[in-house]
């Protein structure tokens, strides 16, 4: 397994990749375990945060691109929708005025956390940062930048 190559010497190799082969042993289609690992994620950043994905809500199944991200902005009451910075591309803002969704874009920049293999590299996977991290360590880099 990949993930057993590449962070067996990380120092919180033990305490992660128990949860992770868990999942990977434990489903069978990608979405499957996708789901399992955002749940997995979720949890152990300890967030409050209602999950629902977009097979919860079948009222929107004919929508597309931004029209579907205004419904669903619009179905949960939200006045503002926060995109990544590439968004801009291709995003219609006129869609979101016409619902009166404001339309912003966050510049994101890394939180630098220490990582095995020397220089600090940007924009790895969550289980980057759980690996050379931990759990608590995580959850501290993450929730102080909210």
């Amino acid at each position: 397994m990949a993930f057993q190559v590449n962070y067996a010497k990380a120092p919180y190799f033990e305490e992660v990749f128990p949860m992770l082969e868990q999942i990977l042993q434990d489903t069978g289609y990608l979405i499957d375990t996708n789901i399992a690992f955002i749940r997995l994620v979720h949890d152990l950043l300890g967030l409050k945060t209602k999950l629902v994905f977009l097979s919860d809500l079948p009222q929107f199944a004919d929508l597309r691109k931004n029209d579907l991200i205004a419904a669903i902005c619009c179905h949960f009451s939200a006045d503002c929708y926060l995109s990544g910075i590439g968004g801009r591309a291709y995003n219609q803002p006129e869609i979101f005025d016409k619902q009166g969704i404001k339309l912003e874009y966050l510049d994101y920049q890394p939180i630098i956390y220490p990582q095995l293999w020397g220089n600090f590299i940007p924009n790895l996977s969550i289980v980057d940062m759980l690996f050379n991290c931990g759990v608590e360590g995580t959850r501290k880099l993450l929730l102080r930048e909210m």
